[in-house]
């Protein structure tokens, strides 16, 4: 037995590093394709030069050398990934490779949990915009590997089993082709040929969105598969960089949920469904600092996996980029709805220190803002053991990782305005910021374990918000460990790396230079070049709305001063005595921490 556990973990081992060289190779062929290099590899092969001599004049272009100075042994894959180019200007197979799948030479296999196979004539039941079942198949895994498990919309058994009935309770063509459209921004090295028509990615993901749009019908707009297919708009004009666009969806599905009609899916997945909108309703506004869209009521109660019935509640997930992922990839319990769960909740506190913020009841007192913090503090507590854990070494799923990254955001917008309000003593304001930078090194650490596991081209533009959050918040109150540059050029690693995918995080890049100027940040030269400063500073205006509808993504303290409480400062200590107390008779077990004024521990208020 023990000999077939450590063969098993082997496997395991072997599985893992195969995906991570997948992956970076992945990433490499899409910087090189998009800066253009790839004609300039086989044109340099042609004229006689070798793999070594073209890797040697790669790695001399500015440019490039910056991008892939950022991946980890990047010069051992530049081989690999030249063969590859190679073999496709040569028109031979990629089978060799299993690394880099084209859709005519490679079959794209069922997702777990389906059930019936995607052929051809349930393809064009739903949409005209292409007969290739294989490629539906892809995106279809695509969307619902990375978007769904962090924004959970319907329920995945009961719109595959919809598609492949070809019923309509589920299932919708407006919703089809939107979630395609919406998994084009997750596909990697695609050139295919359909129908002898050459489209790239994002030409395909065009036409997706388009019939999706024709095809919805404003009539049935409070069906629930209309709803769900606003919502996904949502998703998917955010992404195109089209935020303006993007919240008319949204908004419209958060309206119509006032007067959907019950009945038409069951209440398990109906309720399912209300949640993950008004959810993203309300994370949209936390980062864009907005009231939200008709909120759900306070006094409603947040569903609960239980609750589901089993009906919408059992998931795997398999890493998945490429066709064959899913045979070698070891399926894991995915925990999805779990976490769509404690998002909503989590979202309802972020609901609470928005309402405090925006004056909805007065002026923001102590008491009310600890309030939120102490019930930041019991979400927190409360995960389950699946979802709670988050080193690198536990290989924390992407929806885990992103739950956790809404979390230590939500709680740098709670502290940020305080630490910048000038009714505290120094003490406070230095308490305050610790409070803030805890948080933002926090958040930035889950971030480098994403792209340590996974990898950024494949994170949410949602979670592209929150690097803007926490890299702002560093830049503010981290002078060192790391410094400001250095934040800087992480964040706008991490961005450039999505940015591939997500036309979105090319202004959301320019926004945080526009901060680095006006702080006379200093440029970290030797990670970021002219080239690629010319590449982000191009956005205007129009750019910058169309990422955040605000000309900035910052809370705007101008306003959220005028609704917090002249006597906040003087009634903070004993405001925070009392929260200890409360944790204490209500967590014993927990830590506590002195008053705030003092040297503390802030980990030690967090149970970490």
């Amino acid at each position: 037995m023990e000999g077939l556990q450590s063969r098993n973990e082997q496997v395991q081992r072997d599985n893992q590093s195969l995906r991570k060289e997948n992956d970076t190779q992945a990433v490499i062929l899409d910087i090189l394709t998009n800066n253009g290099h790839d004609q300039e590899i086989i044109k340099r092969l042609r004229g006689g030069d070798t793999r070594e001599e073209v890797a040697d004049w790669l790695l001399r272009q500015p440019s490039l050398a910056k991008h892939l100075e950022s991946i980890p042994m990047a010069q051992r894959h530049l081989d690999s990934v030249m063969a590859i180019v190679e073999q496709r200007d040569q028109g031979q197979s990629m089978d060799a490779t299993k690394s880099m799948p084209n859709i005519s030479t490679r079959e794209y296999h069922q997702p777990h949990d389906q059930g019936k196979t995607v052929n051809s004539h349930h393809v064009n039941h739903w949409t005209d915009v292409t007969d290739n079942e294989d490629l539906v198949q892809h995106l279809l895994r695509l969307y619902f590997t990375w978007v769904h498990p962090v924004h959970m919309l319907f329920s995945e058994p009961d719109f595959m089993h919809s598609y492949t009935s070809e019923e309509h309770n589920y299932c919708s063509s407006p919703l089809v082709n939107v979630i395609c459209g919406m998994a084009c921004h997750l596909l990697v090295d695609f050139k295919p040929a359909e129908d002898n028509r050459q489209r790239s990615a994002m030409q395909l993901r065009d036409e997706f969105i388009d019939e999706a749009k024709h095809l919805l019908d404003p009539s049935v707009s409070t069906h629930m598969t209309s709803i769900q297919t606003l919502a996904v708009l949502y998703l998917a004009d955010l992404s195109n960089g089209r935020a303006r666009n993007a919240t008319a969806y949204l908004r419209s599905a958060a309206d119509s949920l006032r007067s959907h009609l019950w009945g038409q899916q069951s209440d398990a997945v109906t309720e399912l469904s209300l949640w993950g909108i008004q959810t993203l309703n309300t994370y949209w506004c936390a980062m864009t600092y907005q009231k939200p869209f008709s909120p759900e009521s306070p006094h409603q109660q947040v569903f609960t996996p239980e609750s589901m019935n089993g009906h919408v509640a059992s998931f795997h997930w398999q890493y998945y980029l490429f066709s064959g992922d899913e045979e070698t990839q070891q399926p894991r319990d995915s925990c999805s709805v779990l976490v769509a769960s404690h998002e909503a909740s989590l979202m309802r506190i972020a609901m609470e220190t928005l309402n405090a913020y925006c004056g909805s009841r007065g002026q923001a007192t102590a008491d009310e803002l600890l309030k939120c913090y102490k019930d930041y503090l019991d979400w927190k507590d409360a995960l389950p053991s699946q979802i709670e854990a988050t080193d690198e070494n536990t290989e924390p799923l992407p929806q885990t990782l992103a739950l956790h990254i809404q979390f230590h955001t939500a709680l740098v917008q709670l502290f940020n305005p305080l630490a910048q309000c000038q009714h505290f003593t120094g003490a406070d304001i230095h308490f305050l910021q610790e409070m803030v930078l805890h948080h933002a090194r926090s958040g930035m650490h889950l971030l480098e374990t994403w792209r340590k596991l996974y990898s950024c081209r494949q994170m949410l533009p949602t979670v592209s918000f929150c690097v803007l959050h926490l890299a702002e918040a560093m830049m503010r109150h981290s002078p060192h460990n790391p410094t400001p540059s250095e934040t800087l050029s992480f964040a706008l690693s991490v961005l450039g790396q999505s940015r591939v995918g997500f036309k979105l995080c090319g202004p959301l890049q320019s926004l945080l230079l526009d901060i680095a100027r006006t702080r006379n940040i200093p440029f970290p030269s030797d990670t970021i070049d002219t080239e690629d400063i010319k590449s982000i500073e191009h956005f205007g205006v129009d750019d910058i709305l169309d990422a955040t509808t605000r000309m900035t993504f910052s809370q705007p303290m101008d306003q959220i001063g005028r609704y917090i409480d002249p006597s906040i400062g003087q009634q903070w200590n004993d405001a925070w005595q009392r929260l200890i107390m409360t944790r204490h008779s209500e967590t014993p077990s927990s830590s506590v921490v002195p008053t705030s004024g003092h040297s503390m521990e802030i980990n030690s208020l967090l149970n970490s």
